[in-house]
């Protein structure tokens, strides 16, 4: 009982360090795409 449990635990937690490294990857991408971009566009008149 005490192995499921912590397995189970240690599944819980890896599930979640997963996802804020996927959050932090996926912010960073966002951010490195804004910067890349121009900030803004000439208008044409």
């Amino acid at each position: 009982m005490a192995a499921v449990v912590i397995t189970t635990g240690n599944h819980y937690v890896l599930d979640v360090v997963g996802s804020a490294v996927l959050l932090t990857v996926s912010v960073g991408t966002a951010r490195a795409w804004e910067r890349s971009r121009p900030s803004h566009y000439p208008v044409a008149s």
